[in-house]
């Protein structure tokens, strides 16, 4: 009821030509410009019009705009970053400067939007649970064991892990060195032990082909869905 509540600001947002995405209760305004201060300053002025006319319509719809939990991210390549400079957005009389990173559903956007920071933070709480784990592994069944990896561990390294794709080599082998631990804590192998018939017992697929396999199946059900309607 929420979102029917909320979907004339989709209509607003592109009245102004901009781009949206409207998650529940959380709105993203975005729009493309040329990396240098002029079109920046032009952009960012277009954007807190657009917010204007949007608080001006919560109010009227007894909603409220929250101005300090408003984020601004410049996305853009460290060269481009060189050519911009005091950049600021004003929202609901809060000054708001650019944000290194952010959380958006799950995924840590950087403002190079090379996902190390992302890659990172899986890594860390993948290898935090491995850990636990590892703690009470004498006192667990192989199938238990495999559960509690699979729920802790393997489930935050195949999340969202489509947007993967095409990343640096050096970033996915973060990845497979968590999920290689995983797999050797699960069968009791030393850190020396070779990976491959181990993964090959457990019917692991490798952190790439994991990607692969995300992809296809993503792609599968929105062809299904495409053949329904």
């Amino acid at each position: 009821m929420f979102l029917i509540y909320t979907l004339p600001l989709g209509g607003i947002v592109q009245s102004m030509g901009l781009q949206y995405h409207l998650y529940a209760d959380d709105t993203q305004i975005y729009m493309s410009c040329v990396p240098n201060n002029n079109d920046v300053v032009y952009s960012l002025k277009r954007i807190e019009m657009c917010i204007q006319v949007v608080n001006s319509w919560m109010s009227a719809n007894r909603l409220k705009l929250n101005g300090d939990k408003t984020k601004l991210m410049l996305i853009g390549t460290p060269r481009q970053y060189l050519k911009v400079s005091n950049v600021i957005l004003n929202v609901a009389d809060n000054s708001i400067g650019l944000c290194q990173k952010e959380k958006n559903l799950g995924v840590l956007f950087d403002k190079h939007l090379n996902l190390k920071s992302h890659v990172n933070m899986v890594c860390r709480s993948a290898r935090y649970h491995l850990h636990n784990i590892s703690l009470a592994r004498r006192f667990l069944t192989k199938d238990v064991a495999a559960k509690a990896i699979q729920a802790f561990v393997i489930s935050r390294l195949d999340s969202n892990n489509a947007l993967l794709h095409g990343l640096s080599s050096c970033e996915l082998k973060k990845i497979k060195r968590v999920q290689n631990a995983a797999a050797r804590l699960l069968v009791g192998a030393k850190r020396n032990c070779h990976i491959t018939p181990i993964s090959k017992d457990l019917h692991w697929l490798p952190v790439v082909c994991r990607i692969k396999y995300k992809m296809l199946l993503i792609k599968t059900k929105l062809f299904n869905l495409i053949q329904r309607t």
